[in-house]
């Protein structure tokens, strides 16, 4: 069976563990600006510093790999709020953060759950890596994936994540064919915004949004939740392609990347063809 993660499950454990209280102080020249920009240490490239925000799945903290069985530890960085959630093994932890200056963060009044966990040292040396992080760089490597580093004031890597595969998907898409099928209709368009667990788009008839479902155990995994249609009625034929569409999108489970990004296709979990994706922009 797919597992299926919900940020809202950890939102709301959050939320009653560690009280009502919803935003970190955090000064304007912090966190709310995103057009910050970190640089990466393996290339002179810059990452747009809104790319800390969303979710990593840590790979490792303080040096210790994260080979957990059960779940893999991710944490969120949520620029709406300034606050850092997360679950980390057997606990979630939470925490305020500030960005003051490109590259840098800080990050503070981290609070973890205490639930009995098989997963103890693992969990304390994430909580210790986010503690003592002063610095940040994001890269981006093969098959397009970003990764994250936090660092100590020495330079030291702290904490080492990366987003989900599915983040390839992020950006806007023109649908070309649906279960093989050419669509010839301009007019169908996916908005994928995989750090926000988020999708839109139009179905030459209707608009849509829904959510993300991703297992952070499989990689090239992403599902489509939750999807809300609009009730317009147009002819026919549009309204089969529709729900075809609507289908399709409910049918996805796996995510096969070609034309360096440039093309997706979706399959389903028998791995069977049912989107063709044309990256339309980033």
């Amino acid at each position: 069976m797919n597992i299926k993660y919900s940020l809202s499950a950890i939102l709301l454990s959050s939320f009653m563990l560690f009280g009502a209280e919803a935003f970190c102080e955090t000064p304007e020249s912090g966190v709310r600006q995103s057009n910050r920009v970190a640089y990466s240490t393996s290339a002179n490239t810059q990452v747009s510093g809104s790319r800390i925000y969303g979710e990593w799945i840590i790979l490792s903290a303080n040096g210790r790999d994260m080979n957990l069985r059960d779940s893999a530890p991710y944490i969120d960085i949520n620029a709406s709020d300034g606050k850092i959630y997360g679950d980390v093994g057997g606990n979630v932890v939470n925490a305020c953060f500030e960005i003051p200056e490109r590259g840098h963060i800080s990050v503070s009044e981290i609070e973890m759950t205490h639930l009995p966990s098989a997963y103890i040292r693992e969990e304390d040396d994430i909580k210790t890596g986010l503690g003592d992080a002063c610095s940040y760089t994001i890269t981006k490597k093969k098959n397009d994936i970003y990764y994250l580093d936090l660092l100590d004031k020495r330079g030291n890597i702290v904490v080492h994540a990366k987003r989900h595969n599915a983040d390839v998907m992020t950006g806007m898409w023109r649908i070309d064919k649906i279960n093989g099928n050419e669509i010839e209709d301009s007019n169908l368009e996916i908005v994928v915004d995989v750090p926000e667990l988020k999708i839109h788009g139009k179905t030459g008839c209707n608009i849509f949004n829904g959510d993300i479902g991703l297992d952070r155990n499989k990689d090239w995994f992403i599902q489509f939740q939750n999807i809300i249609v609009s009730r317009m009625k147009c002819e026919d034929s549009k309204m089969a392609v529709e729900r075809d569409f609507m289908v399709a999108l409910e049918e996805t489970e796996i995510i096969k990347r070609e034309n360096g990004g440039k093309t997706i296709r979706l399959l389903d979990r028998n791995k069977k063809e049912v989107l063709l994706l044309k990256r339309i922009q980033q």
